[in-house]
Protein backbone atom coordinates (compact mmCIF):
# COMPACT_ATOMS: atom_id res chain seq x y z
CA UNK A 1 0.00 0.00 0.00
CA UNK A 2 2.70 2.49 1.15
CA UNK A 3 4.48 1.59 -2.53
CA UNK A 4 1.45 2.29 -4.11
CA UNK A 5 1.11 5.81 -2.41
CA UNK A 6 4.25 6.43 -3.20
CA UNK A 7 4.08 5.73 -6.70
CA UNK A 8 1.31 8.26 -7.18
CA UNK A 9 2.94 10.72 -5.33
CA UNK A 10 6.14 10.63 -7.50
CA UNK A 11 3.97 9.94 -10.84
CA UNK A 12 1.92 12.69 -9.83
CA UNK A 13 5.06 15.00 -9.47
CA UNK A 14 6.23 13.73 -13.06
CA UNK A 15 3.43 14.24 -14.73
CA UNK A 16 1.80 17.10 -13.62
CA UNK A 17 3.33 20.10 -15.69
CA UNK A 18 3.15 19.15 -19.07
CA UNK A 19 6.18 20.51 -19.46
CA UNK A 20 4.52 24.03 -18.77
CA UNK A 21 7.32 26.80 -17.09
CA UNK A 22 5.34 27.93 -14.22
CA UNK A 23 8.71 30.30 -13.03
CA UNK A 24 9.33 33.58 -14.37
CA UNK A 25 12.88 33.09 -14.61
CA UNK A 26 13.88 31.51 -18.25
CA UNK A 27 16.88 29.18 -18.61
CA UNK A 28 18.94 28.22 -21.11
CA UNK A 29 18.11 24.89 -21.05
CA UNK A 30 15.95 23.71 -23.79
CA UNK A 31 13.82 20.95 -22.24
CA UNK A 32 12.92 19.39 -25.43
CA UNK A 33 9.57 17.12 -25.63
CA UNK A 34 12.47 13.67 -26.41
CA UNK A 35 14.48 14.87 -23.04
CA UNK A 36 11.00 15.05 -21.24
CA UNK A 37 9.23 11.66 -22.81
CA UNK A 38 12.80 9.75 -21.85
CA UNK A 39 12.61 11.19 -18.06
CA UNK A 40 9.10 10.22 -17.43
CA UNK A 41 9.84 7.15 -19.74
CA UNK A 42 12.89 5.94 -17.45
CA UNK A 43 10.55 6.17 -13.92
CA UNK A 44 7.44 4.63 -15.14
CA UNK A 45 8.94 1.86 -16.52
CA UNK A 46 9.63 -1.61 -14.89
CA UNK A 47 13.64 -2.13 -13.66
CA UNK A 48 13.43 -5.42 -15.48
CA UNK A 49 12.94 -3.76 -18.93
CA UNK A 50 15.70 -0.61 -18.69
CA UNK A 51 19.03 -1.08 -20.11
CA UNK A 52 21.50 -1.07 -17.88
CA UNK A 53 22.68 2.47 -18.69
CA UNK A 54 18.72 3.30 -18.11
CA UNK A 55 19.10 1.61 -14.56
CA UNK A 56 22.24 3.09 -13.76
CA UNK A 57 20.77 6.90 -14.68
CA UNK A 58 17.69 6.23 -12.75
CA UNK A 59 19.55 4.75 -9.52
CA UNK A 60 21.79 7.90 -9.78
CA UNK A 61 18.11 10.08 -10.12
CA UNK A 62 16.31 8.81 -7.79
CA UNK A 63 19.07 9.15 -5.43
CA UNK A 64 19.83 12.63 -6.01
CA UNK A 65 15.80 13.66 -6.40
CA UNK A 66 14.91 12.32 -2.87
CA UNK A 67 18.14 13.20 -1.45
CA UNK A 68 17.79 16.83 -2.88
CA UNK A 69 14.53 17.15 -2.82
CA UNK A 70 12.70 17.86 0.61
CA UNK A 71 9.22 18.91 1.85
CA UNK A 72 8.03 21.95 4.03
CA UNK A 73 5.19 21.74 5.90
CA UNK A 74 3.94 25.46 6.17
CA UNK A 75 0.59 24.38 8.43
CA UNK A 76 -1.96 25.40 5.70
CA UNK A 77 0.19 24.06 2.73
CA UNK A 78 2.96 21.83 1.41
CA UNK A 79 5.81 22.87 -0.34
CA UNK A 80 8.55 21.16 -1.71
CA UNK A 81 11.78 22.31 -1.76
CA UNK A 82 15.10 21.81 -3.90
CA UNK A 83 17.81 21.72 -1.36
CA UNK A 84 20.43 20.68 -4.12
CA UNK A 85 22.26 23.45 -6.77
CA UNK A 86 22.09 22.83 -10.55
CA UNK A 87 25.97 23.06 -9.88
CA UNK A 88 26.03 19.88 -7.23
CA UNK A 89 23.75 18.18 -10.01
CA UNK A 90 26.14 18.70 -12.56
CA UNK A 91 28.69 17.10 -10.62
CA UNK A 92 27.11 14.40 -9.76
CA UNK A 93 27.26 13.44 -13.58
CA UNK A 94 23.29 14.11 -14.13
CA UNK A 95 21.92 15.73 -17.36
CA UNK A 96 21.11 19.29 -16.43
CA UNK A 97 18.24 18.97 -18.53
CA UNK A 98 16.89 16.17 -15.66
CA UNK A 99 17.47 19.05 -12.96
CA UNK A 100 14.99 21.17 -14.80
CA UNK A 101 12.44 19.05 -15.49
CA UNK A 102 12.31 18.13 -11.80
CA UNK A 103 12.67 21.97 -11.04
CA UNK A 104 9.40 22.97 -13.00
CA UNK A 105 7.90 19.63 -11.82
CA UNK A 106 8.20 20.57 -8.56
CA UNK A 107 7.14 24.45 -9.08
CA UNK A 108 3.85 22.95 -10.59
CA UNK A 109 3.09 20.44 -8.25
CA UNK A 110 3.61 23.22 -5.06
CA UNK A 111 0.33 25.02 -7.05
CA UNK A 112 -1.34 21.69 -6.27
CA UNK A 113 -0.24 21.35 -3.12
CA UNK A 114 -2.05 24.62 -2.02
CA UNK A 115 -4.88 22.47 -1.75
CA UNK A 116 -4.25 19.90 0.67
CA UNK A 117 -7.98 19.29 1.11
CA UNK A 118 -7.57 17.05 -1.77
CA UNK A 119 -5.08 14.34 0.26
CA UNK A 120 -4.06 14.52 3.09
CA UNK A 121 -1.03 15.89 4.39
CA UNK A 122 0.06 13.48 6.46
CA UNK A 123 -0.39 10.76 4.00
CA UNK A 124 1.69 12.89 1.97
CA UNK A 125 4.56 13.04 4.19
CA UNK A 126 4.65 9.69 5.30
CA UNK A 127 5.37 8.29 1.86
CA UNK A 128 7.75 11.40 1.00
CA UNK A 129 9.87 10.24 4.03
CA UNK A 130 9.67 6.35 3.62
CA UNK A 131 10.46 6.67 -0.36
CA UNK A 132 13.96 8.87 1.45
CA UNK A 133 14.33 6.63 3.95
CA UNK A 134 13.98 3.69 1.54
CA UNK A 135 16.46 5.35 -1.35
CA UNK A 136 18.66 6.09 1.52
CA UNK A 137 19.12 2.71 2.69
CA UNK A 138 19.81 1.48 -0.70
CA UNK A 139 22.27 4.11 -1.25
CA UNK A 140 24.04 2.92 1.79
CA UNK A 141 23.69 -1.06 0.92
CA UNK A 142 25.76 -0.20 -2.00
CA UNK A 143 28.19 1.66 -0.94
CA UNK A 144 28.74 -0.51 1.78
CA UNK A 145 28.90 -3.67 -1.55
CA UNK A 146 31.79 -1.46 -2.67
Amino acid sequence: MKWTIVFFLVTGILFSCNNTNTNSDVTSVDLSEEAMLKARLIFTTPDSLLSSEEKVLFTKLEESMWNGVSIKDYGYALQYEIIVSREEWIKKGLPEIYFEIIRQDIACSNEGLLDTIMFPKQLILDAFYAKQTDVREKQAERIAQK
